[in-house]
């Protein structure tokens, strides 16, 4: 612009001098030289303003060499932050330090419950009879309350502490598997120390979620229903599942993942010997692309030393003994509807295929799981034999989203993930993700 601005006014002199001999042959010789003085005065103008032009882009050209010429301002070494902030960070309230290093978070979780068993009111002519039978807890149930902090200490240390305020729990009436009540109280979910600095592991340890299997590997804030298919519970609660006691190591990369582990008892068992079992699981991505994903996988684990509980030990139990029990999907009532009784046993596995997948807004996962115990007689004078007992089970669950959102799946564990509706909730209009599903399950035991 500025050299447009000097060959525009060097113009206007070439035009002024060139055009003084006409004025000066149209006119007297007074008007002439009146004429000539303004027409100086007008070149004197000019060129004073031509030489402020000049000076300028003079200004212009030494300004941007000192720019080129300046040395690069190094970014302040990680570390040397002055200061913490607070704000709202992935959803939570986060206090963290300006470097990015450290921070510590709220987290939450809420969920409630409300459902009916529809139970026979009429007397039955055969036994069971509404009468002998117990009345099933028809009404809520708090599932989840949480409250805890999460965060991370130099970058590479991330700890979690969590406590369950939720779900309900049952109160013995006396009777071997009799319940009366149930109750509400509070415990440690999950107090666990993580590290992560060597790429791609990280290593966990204390009391952790432990996912044994792709249904426990999703978290509960994202699982299809209120609860996981009853056959990965029975599976994972033996071995995985949380608060479990554990070491682990696990990595993952964009088309695979694997974890492995050594576990111990729940923090909510009162047992005088601690349990020993080790647990694994790998996943392999074959598809992944933007509109579709297919996960294929394997878990298993294996019990090496069941529970020690002195207080079981009779004619017909031994001290190590493992229970397999579950509610059918729905924790309104602590009723156990499949129940094995106490089994004394030596050992105990588990063994699993997992299969996910993704074509836009469809998706489904399934699981087999299989259970194994090595079962002994409570004491040498027992008569009866103790074989080897199998248990197995499997779910299949599929689903759409009517309003085009796609589920989204995480690498990093090997399972699905939170949603994002493609409407954010509002107060005014559509705002959220709405779809169909369906699960079946099986457990032939």
């Amino acid at each position: 612009m500025s050299c447009k601005i000097v060959r525009l006014y060097a113009g206007l002199l070439c035009r002024t001098t060139l055009a003084s001999p006409v004025f000066a042959q149209a006119g007297s010789p007074q008007q002439t030289q009146q004429q000539i003085q303004e027409l100086q005065q007008q070149n004197q103008q000019l060129q004073d303003r031509l030489n402020d032009v000049s000076r300028a882009l003079t200004r212009q050209q030494q300004d941007i060499s000192a720019l080129k010429n300046a040395p690069q301002q190094v970014p302040p070494a990680p570390g040397l932050g002055d200061g913490w902030k607070v704000g709202i960070v992935g959803g939570r309230p986060t206090l963290y330090s300006t470097d990015g290093r450290n921070s510590i978070a709220l987290v939450g979780r809420f969920q409630f419950d409300v459902g009916e068993y529809f139970q026979s009111k009429a007397p039955g002519p055969t036994p069971p009879d509404f009468r002998t039978q117990k009345d099933l807890n028809s009404g809520f149930n708090l599932r989840r309350a949480r409250l805890g902090v999460t965060g991370t200490y130099a970058s590479d240390w991330k700890f979690d502490f969590v406590t369950e305020f939720g779900n309900l729990s049952a109160v013995s009436a006396g009777a071997p598997g009799s319940t009366v009540a149930t109750l509400v109280s509070g415990s440690i979910l999950t107090a666990s120390l993580s590290y992560t600095g060597i790429k791609p592991l990280t290593f966990v340890a204390v009391y952790t979620d432990v996912d044994g299997s792709f249904a426990e590997a999703v978290s509960s804030a994202d699982i299809t229903f209120k609860e996981r298919p009853a056959i990965s519970n029975l599976t994972t609660n033996l071995d995985a599942n949380e608060p479990r006691a554990a070491f682990g190591v696990k990595g993952s990369g964009s088309h695979w993942y694997t974890a492995a582990y050594v576990t111990g008892s729940q923090n909510t068992t009162p047992i005088n010997g601690q349990q020993a079992a080790s647990v694994v699981r790998g996943v392999y991505l074959p598809v992944k692309t933007a509109d579709a994903l297919l996960h294929l996988g394997i878990n298993g684990s294996y019990v090496f030393s069941p529970p020690h509980v002195d207080a079981n030990q009779s004619a017909t139990l031994a001290k190590t003994s493992l229970t397999f029990s579950e509610r059918p999907e729905l924790c309104i009532d602590p009723t156990q509807f499949l129940n094995t009784e106490p089994i004394s046993a030596a050992h105990a596995d588990t063994y699993g295929a997992e299969i996910a997948g993704a074509w836009k807004s469809l998706w489904f996962d399934g699981e087999y799981q299989g259970i194994g115990v090595d079962q002994i007689k409570a004491s040498p004078a027992q008569a009866t034999t103790a074989p080897f007992l199998n248990f197995r089970g499997y779910y299949g669950e599929a689903g759409y989203f009517l309003t085009g959102e796609t589920r989204p799946y995480s690498s990093a564990k090997g399972a699905w993930t939170t949603v994002q509706p493609v409407r954010p909730f509002q107060t005014s209009g559509r705002g959220w993700a709405l779809g169909r599903l369906r699960r079946d399950t099986a457990m032939p035991i």
